[in-house]
């Protein structure tokens, strides 16, 4: 029986969250940084109730409007729940980080006007992708 590796596991995990993350992306136009004032920089964030509230909220209407319109359509509450928990668990993960100018450099190019591609999860795949990358190895395994 095939029994698949620790490091495989891994793999096939970081690749589900990266294609679901788009597919949610896909869904509809994200609001951006720079025309949403209840965007939350995660570095920015300070814990308090009145941002907590306006964080939650924000996910909750980005999930909706994604899942919900465009061309690829997802509106259960089970997926919109699930995709509002992938948020926030990336949202408080981000919040964490260190690189200042490694997260700003995501954020200004998934969250401009022009990119449709905003979301916490999709910021917290490609600041780990771009703070940790120099540690992998390409090996034959």
């Amino acid at each position: 029986m095939f029994k698949p590796k620790r490091k495989q596991i891994q793999m096939t995990q970081k690749l589900f969250r990266f294609v679901f993350a788009m597919a949610i992306s896909l869904g509809a136009a994200h609001a951006s940084a720079e025309t949403a004032p209840d965007f939350v920089h995660p570095l920015d964030f300070n814990g308090s109730n009145e941002q907590k509230n306006l964080t939650i909220s924000t996910i909750e209407k980005r999930v909706e409007a994604n899942l919900c319109s465009g061309p690829i359509v997802f509106c259960q509450k089970s997926t919109i729940r699930l995709t509002e928990n992938i948020e926030l668990h990336a949202f408080k993960a981000l919040t964490k980080e260190k690189d200042r100018a490694a997260m700003d450099r995501i954020i200004d190019s998934q969250c401009s006007s022009t990119s449709k591609y905003c979301s916490y999860s999709l910021i917290h795949m490609l600041y780990i992708n771009a703070t940790q990358s120099h540690l992998d190895k390409l090996t034959w395994d």
